[in-house]
This record gives structure tokens, C-alpha cells and sequence, in this order.
């Protein structure tokens, strides 16, 4: 982990802790620190697009041509790196596209208390902040980084502004499209982390299309879901958990979740005559007696899946054995 990126992530970490605060003394170290800890972050985003390449090169606010014995070589036109204006540009010409704009008030609150003061009430203050959070999101992710694990408590504060959690949420379901899950009742559950009961749940591999190959994560608290049966278990429950408590309450009566007897997971849905977790299935038209053509209990046929008698014949087939 490079120096630069180390102290970006300091300084975010000491700006949200002063956005958080309730002392409107410490607005002014709020801007400063998260100011700060974002233009490092940019910065650390050129400097790894081309790592063979001088950073003082990249970072470099002006140039000069000068001769090196063979030709004509630029190199850095004093001490000063790039600011957020000149930053913006060089994002761009480096093929990394982040949006600038949502810090324009953020920089003119900044420029204001470095070189006068601010009349910025606190509220605009932390508005303009907030409004930075998105930027800070899409740098980590540009360095393939996870937010929630560099920045800690910062992150679940950051989290908690409506902007930022509806672009994460928009995010996260945008990696989960292309999955094809085994069973529609998953498509249509609510993923939610096991830890920290966030929505904000990604697919690590946004362009895998099979469930079985699915690695998940928590974006609000970094937690890794390694029993992807396990989660589908409870995602199945959520969305048919309670019918299954009303049934075996009110009529005695199993289902419409039973324990699969490929994977051994509490995901074979009924309606479905299929496992949520591993796809094992019957035919719909299975369970039928070929003698009275009653249904036999899912429950038994899952036993038996070659089973081909209702209860009472089944009986009445082992006695004349």
C-alpha cells in the first residue's frame, strides 16, 4: 500500500469524523481533512493507471521540455502537484471518468477558508461533503478497493446520506443482473447481508452469469459470503417462511420449503418441484399412483424419488410382498 494512498484514506477518515461531529468548530477541519483525502485518492488513481511512470511526472500541475542528451523530455515545472481543477482533466485524459462536478460547492467552501473565510452555514457544509461521497465510492473502486474495510465506521457514516446508499443499491443490484438463478423465488427475495442485514450485496464477478459460480459480498461491511447455500436458504425462508409457519399451523400440513435430498439445504420449493440451491428437480407431473392416480406426499417422494404408488397402495404392495 503506497504512502499516498494511506494518507488519502487518514485524511478521509479524520474529515468524516469531524463531518459526524456536533461541534460546527470543527466544519472547517472537516473540509480540510475530506478535501484533502480525496485529491490524494485522485491522485493515487493516476499514479497507478501508468505505474512504470514517475509519479512526480504524472502529478505534476506544469511541464517543461528539457534536453536529456538524446532529445527533448518534459519533467515537472517546480513542487506544485495538480488541484481539483487541473486534476479533473488529467482524469479524463487518463481514461478514468469521475464525476468533478459534485465537488464544485465542496472546493468553493475550501478555496473560501484558505484564503478568507466562508459564510457557509453548517448545514451547506455538510451538504456539499455529502454530495462527495458517491466520488469517493467510484475512486475506491477504480483502485479496487473496498471502502469498508480501509475506511471503517467512516463508511457506515458515509452510508447512512440517502445519495450515496441509493447509487451503492442501484450498483449492487446492477451486478446481480446477469445471474441465472435456479429458482424465481430467489430472484424476487430481498438480499440481505447476515452480518449487518445491508442490502448492499454485490456480485464480486459482475459479468458471471451461473449461480453455482456466485461469489457475494457485503458492501457496507466487507463481509464475504462464502456458504452461498446457506444464503439461499435464507433468502428462500424470507420470502416463504411465513406461509410455512401458517400451514403447519393452521392445517398440520409440510411445505412449501423442504430439505433437499441432493444438497441437504432447506430449499426444495413445491410450486416449483426444484431445489433453489443446486437445481436438483422433479418433473411437475411427478408423485402420481399409477393404480388411483392420488398424489403422493412430496415429503415421501423426495424420500423416493423413483416412488410410484400413493400411501395406501404403497401399503398395500409391501403386504403382498
Amino acid at each position: 500500500m503506497s504512502a499516498l494512498f494511506e494518507n488519502a484514506v487518514a485524511s478521509i477518515r479524520m474529515g468524516i469524523e469531524d463531518y459526524r461531529s456536533q461541534d460546527q468548530f470543527r466544519d472547517i477541519s472537516a473540509v480540510r481533512n475530506y478535501y484533502a483525502g480525496l485529491l490524494l485518492l485522485a491522485k493515487e488513481a493516476l499514479v497507478r493507471r501508468v505505474p512504470n511512470e514517475n509519479p512526480d511526472l504524472i502529478l505534476a500541475a506544469k511541464m517543461r521540455p528539457v534536453l536529456d542528451g538524446q532529445g527533448i523530455v518534459m519533467v515537472p515545472d517546480g513542487n506544485v502537484t495538480v488541484d481539483f481543477v487541473t486534476i479533473g482533466r488529467r482524469l479524463k485524459d487518463f481514461g478514468i471518468q469521475i464525476d468533478v462536478g459534485r465537488l464544485d460547492e465542496l472546493r468553493k467552501i475550501r478555496n473560501d477558508l484558505e484564503h478568507k473565510y466562508s459564510t457557509a452555514k453548517p448545514e451547506a457544509i455538510k451538504r456539499a461533503i455529502a454530495k462527495g461521497f458517491p466520488v469517493i465510492a467510484e475512486l475506491f473502486r477504480i483502485l479496487d478497493k473496498g471502502p469498508a474495510m480501509e475506511l471503517g465506521d467512516a463508511w457506515t457514516t458515509m452510508l447512512d446520506t440517502t445519495e450515496l446508499y441509493e447509487e451503492e443499491s442501484i450498483r449492487a443490484r446492477t451486478t446481480r443482473l446477469p445471474i441465472r438463478w435456479h429458482s424465481a423465488t430467489v430472484r424476487r427475495s430481498r438480499f440481505e447481508c447476515p452480518e449487518c442485514s445491508s442490502e448492499l450485496i454485490v456480485q464480486r464477478d459482475p459479468d458471471n452469469c451461473e449461480q453455482d459460480k456466485v461469489v457475494l459480498a457485503c458492501e457496507a461491511c466487507a463481509t464475504l459470503i462464502i456458504d452461498r447455500g446457506e444464503f439461499i436458504e435464507a433468502m428462500v425462508d424470507q420470502v416463504l417462511g411465513a406461509e410455512a409457519f401458517i400451514r403447519a399451523k393452521e392445517t398440520g400440513e409440510d411445505g412449501p420449503i423442504y430439505d433437499c435430498p441432493s444438497c441437504g439445504k432447506a430449499t426444495f420449493i413445491d410450486h416449483e418441484w426444484a431445489c433453489a440451491n443446486c437445481s436438483y428437480g422433479l418433473k411437475n407431473d411427478a408423485g402420481r399412483c399409477q393404480i388411483c392416480y392420488e398424489a403422493v406426499p412430496l415429503s415421501e417422494l423426495l424420500l423416493e424419488p423413483q416412488r410410484t404408488l400413493c400411501s395406501y397402495h404403497h401399503y398395500q404392495a409391501s403386504k403382498d410382498d
